[in-house]
């Protein structure tokens, strides 16, 4: 009886909240100078818009769609503190998140100088939730530190054997191209050279940056189930990176031992981004050694 009775108001009290929330989201959104930018009516008003679009599985062509509708605002957009004004082309595909087509303005944005902070969706490019990486980094001044150091190795300057050893790998691919791929007269052989442009851009990536290759282009396969963990994780990374409040609940839920060994990758992993870390450690240790 005592249930039956609190559960109206109980239920009023629900929908005057969320009622609450949507229309301060409402005001909120109409007031911040993103109010300017053009873009999808709900993509406004709510994440759940760009959350959708991007567990579609066509979330570039949709993007592109409305980058070519709404992004043809161009001019000064906004000024924050002694940020330089922002220029289009530039829509609005979320309450906090814009799109642009123009590469100068996503070189000034990431350029080594940039004065502009990194949102917290960073938080979701990391492997292990406790741990920053250069990617992830959203300390400005570290991050900068960061890429610093490595700048060198990016470049390519302290690897004299670089473009001997990518030259190695594209000659062992187009062999192996030739040797079983290339159809013959009146019989052709389907080939899929997506997957094969992943077998070498692993194969390279791997080869300069542990000094080994995984070998997918001998194998003609996906070696450690990298590249299968890769499009696995990407999904969830991206849905996380919109919702930064999962990533803080597995900040805090990664603190136990249980959770954490279910979760975290590590180098005792026999597939996917473990494989990787053990690799990474094996090499650390080799190159200590030497030292």
């Amino acid at each position: 009886m005592v249930a039956d009775t609190l559960f109206i108001p109980c239920l009023f009290v629900l929908c005057v909240v969320i009622k609450a929330v949507f229309w301060s989201g409402f005001v909120l959104s109409q007031d911040a100078p993103l109010c300017k930018i053009p873009g999808p009516v709900w993509a406004v008003f709510s994440r759940i818009w760009l959350s959708k679009v991007l567990a579609s599985g066509d979330s570039a062509e949709q993007l592109l769609e409305v980058n070519q509708q709404y992004g043809k605002t161009k001019g000064p957009i906004f000024r924050q503190q002694s940020l330089t004004v922002i220029e289009g082309p530039l829509a609005r595909i979320g309450p906090k998140h814009l799109i642009t087509s123009d590469p100068a303005i996503t070189y000034r944005i990431m350029s080594t100088a940039s004065r502009y902070k990194r949102a917290e969706w960073f938080d979701a490019l990391r492997i292990d939730p406790h741990v920053k990486n250069i990617v992830s980094e959203t300390d400005l001044t570290e991050h900068n530190r960061l890429r610093y150091i490595m700048s060198a190795g990016y470049a390519g300057k302290d690897d004299q054997g670089m473009q001997a050893a990518v030259d190695d790998i594209l000659v062992t691919w187009i062999r192996r191209l030739r040797k079983q791929w290339a159809s013959e007269s009146g019989q052709a052989r389907d080939f899929d050279i997506g997957q094969r442009i992943q077998f070498l851009a692993v194969d390279i990536t791997t080869k300069l940056c542990l000094g080994e290759s995984f070998r997918c282009i001998e194998e003609d396969r996906d070696q450690h189930a990298f590249l299968d963990t890769v499009k696995t994780a990407t999904p969830v990374s991206l849905q996380m990176s919109l919702f930064p409040e999962l990533t803080r609940a597995l900040y805090h839920l990664t603190k136990l031992a249980s959770i954490r060994r279910l979760l975290v990758p590590s180098a005792e992993d026999k597939s996917g981004i473990g494989t990787v870390m053990r690799v990474c450690l094996t090499v650390e240790a080799v190159s200590s050694a030497i030292d």
